[in-house]
């Protein structure tokens, strides 16, 4: 638009080429896209009807002046939908705080389609996803000391269905059974879970486990 004459009345930019050689010519918009902002676009030729477009074919004829008019018509996008999850932890029995924290890890999956192709991607505790996975421990969880509960709060992260899993529960010495439950749900036993994330809701995955002490006979 530098090459162009701006009118600031009519909000328009003008480039008239001179003596330019007879034929047919096309004119293509090739860059239109701005962050943020949907754009439409329409031209025509001469004063014809509009056509929604970026590519406009024009003939330049003999002592004639031909009017190609693109109108580029921009709206800001909404914005992205996202909601919440919500991890919450608790262990009870016979552990430690130290060997809850160095044992215990999670995994935090969904999948993404971009075009004709769908991938997995990993929930990182920033609420960011990753192409790699991404290991979370208890030490990106928040904690009150004394407490069994450990809370980790993903805020605005895409919409969709996340997979939750414990990926890592096993302590020497010690037998560990795990539920979860969704929402307040019924709480069944198993380390793996899915979960849906919806428009401005929290969605709360909880996971419990009870270790006890293994015992044998002398």
């Amino acid at each position: 638009l530098k090459d162009f004459t701006y009118d600031e009345g009519a909000d328009k930019y003008t480039l008239t080429i001179d003596k330019v050689d007879l034929g047919n010519y096309t004119v293509t918009e090739t860059t239109k896209d701005v962050d943020g902002k949907d754009v439409t676009v329409e031209y025509s030729i001469n004063g014809s009807d509009r056509t929604e477009g970026t590519e406009a074919g024009a003939a330049i004829e003999a002592g004639k002046t031909t009017k190609v008019t693109f109108e580029d018509d921009y709206t800001n996008k909404p914005e992205p939908k996202k909601g919440n999850l919500e991890l919450v932890k608790t262990i009870k029995g016979d552990i430690t705080e130290e060997e809850a924290n160095g044992a215990l890890t999670f995994v935090v999956t969904t999948t993404v389609t971009e075009g004709d192709q769908t991938t997995t991607k990993y929930l990182k505790a920033d609420a960011t996803l990753s192409d790699t996975e991404v290991q979370l421990t208890l030490n990106d969880f928040t904690h009150d000391e004394g407490s069994d509960e450990y809370i980790l709060k993903l805020e605005n992260i895409e919409l969709g269905n996340y997979t939750v899993t414990e990926t890592t529960k096993d302590i020497d010495g010690k037998d560990v059974t795990v539920t979860y439950s969704v929402d307040g749900g019924e709480k069944t036993e198993g380390t793996e879970t899915e979960a849906a994330v919806e428009d401005g809701k929290t969605t709360r995955v909880e996971f419990q486990n009870d270790y006890t002490k293994q015992t044998g006979n002398l």
